[in-house]
């Protein structure tokens, strides 16, 4: 195993990647520059498709009745392992961007009450829903002038 820098195991190609994940998964001390902040959301993602990839091949392989006992073992051993460190990185941080679905919702939103604004259509306020939370514009608008003491 090289002693690889953060900066180049970065710009490894995915293949590589995985190749440098799979050689760090049973030693601690290897494992630990896998957990810097540059590669950490990498190195989830990776054990994460480690995984689907072990369960995709083990119900190809059982459907199939080629199964192998001994593949099966070491098969089944790496999966452990990757399950391991994937718990002991915990669950993911919730990105704080939008989708593109979720922008595209709120921007649907805006454009209905900023138009029933426009118009003076107050009760298309009591219509329209934010598009996560269902709050009614009206509410929506009430909590937002409260939050940030924005007049009408």
């Amino acid at each position: 195993m090289s002693n690889q820098t953060v900066h180049e195991l970065g710009l490894l190609d995915g293949k590589s990647f995985t190749a440098a994940v799979k050689n760090r998964l049973r030693n601690d001390e290897a494992w630990s520059i896998l957990m810097h902040p540059l590669l950490i959301d990498r190195t989830r993602d990776c054990l994460t498709h480690i995984v689907e990839s072990i369960d995709e091949q083990k119900a190809r392989i059982l459907s199939a009745g080629t199964e192998d006992p001994v593949w099966l073992r070491n098969i089944d051993a790496l999966r452990r392992y990757v399950i391991v460190r994937l718990d002991s990185m915990g669950a993911a941080p919730v990105p704080v961007l939008s989708t593109s679905k979720e922008a595209a919702r709120w921007r649907s939103f805006s454009a209905q009450l900023a138009m029933a604004l426009e118009t003076g259509d107050t009760d298309a306020l009591d219509r329209l829903k934010t598009p996560y939370g269902g709050l009614t514009a009206r509410a929506w608008l009430a909590a937002r002038e409260e939050k940030t003491g924005a007049t009408k």
